[in-house]
């Protein structure tokens, strides 16, 4: 039976599963599907769940970010920030809120961080020119 392999990786972790027969995922297109014959393609994939079988094994699942699907003579890449891999749907449903969950606070933490370098950047800008006697406006 023909197959390809598929390659999970984000910054933190890198996941080849070989003797892939499938994978069923979504982008902005509504759902896909990848065999092994599939030309070569490459899409972005929401947020979700995606799901992939391997010979002689039940639906492994997939729950990340975003993503980059690259497929080309006989493998699959999918680049996200963070994915979870496991064989429980329901378990997998929780693991996307957590993903979803983390992406919000890191996100909130990022603005708060801008948000003090914004206002530390116009204080020294005020104190240098007002030290230098040459105010602004």
């Amino acid at each position: 039976m023909n197959s390809f392999t598929l390659y999970a990786q984000s910054a933190q972790q890198c996941h080849q599963f070989d003797n892939v027969l499938s994978f069923v995922g979504r982008d902005a297109s509504g759902s896909l599907g990848i065999m092994s014959q599939h030309e070569r393609f490459i899409t972005v994939l929401e947020t979700g769940l995606c799901r992939f079988r391997q010979e002689n094994s039940a639906w492994h699942y997939l729950a990340l970010m975003e993503g980059i699907l690259y497929f080309n003579e006989g493998a699959c890449y999918i680049s996200t920030t963070q994915f979870v891999i496991g064989d429980n749907p329901d378990t997998m449903a929780q693991a996307i809120k957590r993903l979803l969950s983390e992406d919000e606070n890191t996100l909130s933490q990022l603005k708060k961080s801008i948000n003090i370098l914004e206002q530390e950047t116009f204080r020294r800008l005020w104190e240098i020119q007002h030290r230098e006697g040459n105010p602004l406006g």
